[in-house]
């Protein structure tokens, strides 16, 4: 496995934290991979194709890590996105992306305009 922990910024502040673990049994390329320059989204997006996903959504309270990279008190809630994919019968990632729950909100619509 890889494991990757990422900082993504919105306007120079704290946004989102990625942790990510990759199985390089299945992308062996990942090992090798420039996260530096290119998100690990972005890069499994173009190079490693999936035919299974599961996402959960939920709130709880920062972790110690999530409070340290996202600048928040121990009492404050986050918002997690929790996703895993698979090709076939095999793992390719396990995510999960934290947010301070004040600053995100997911919005869906369905339905004509007119």
């Amino acid at each position: 496995l890889r494991h990757i922990r990422c900082l993504h910024l919105s306007d120079g502040e704290p946004f989102q934290l990625e942790d990510r673990f990759i199985n390089l049994d299945t992308v062996p390329e990942a090992a090798e991979a420039p996260f530096e320059t290119v998100s690990p989204n972005e890069w499994l997006v173009q190079r490693a194709p999936y035919s299974f996903i599961r996402t959960a959504l939920r709130a709880e309270l920062a972790h110690p890590i999530d409070q340290a990279h996202l600048g928040l008190p121990a009492t404050d809630p986050v918002f997690v996105i929790e996703r895993q994919t698979r090709f076939r019968d095999a793992p390719l990632t396990s995510v999960r992306l934290s947010h301070a729950a004040s600053a995100f909100q997911i919005v869906t619509e369905s339905g004509d305009l007119v």
